[in-house]
């Protein structure tokens, strides 16, 4: 999929709430279908990161290897990659 800037999905300032809604509408879309690629195991590792955790400390927190959160994160950004 082509990525998008914000100004082409419609996230400038100056554009009426329709055109900010579509574009609304578009990312709730592009989370949804993220939500559906990821495994239940993938979406904790997103969440943890997302909260600002390391690797370390996302390893630990689950009780896996840092190699396989590494794995992990890489299939995550494959995922982002493909919506």
């Amino acid at each position: 999929a082509k990525k998008r800037s914000g100004s082409e999905v419609g996230l400038e300032p100056g554009l009426d709430p329709a055109a900010r809604a579509d574009a609304g509408g578009d990312v709730a879309e592009a989370l949804e279908e993220l939500h559906r690629r990821l495994t239940p195991r993938q979406q904790e590792i997103a969440a943890l990161s997302a909260d600002g955790k390391t690797l370390e400390e996302t390893a630990r927190a689950l009780g896996i290897s840092e190699s396989l959160v590494s794995l992990e994160k890489k299939r995550i950004r494959s995922a982002l990659e493909a919506i």
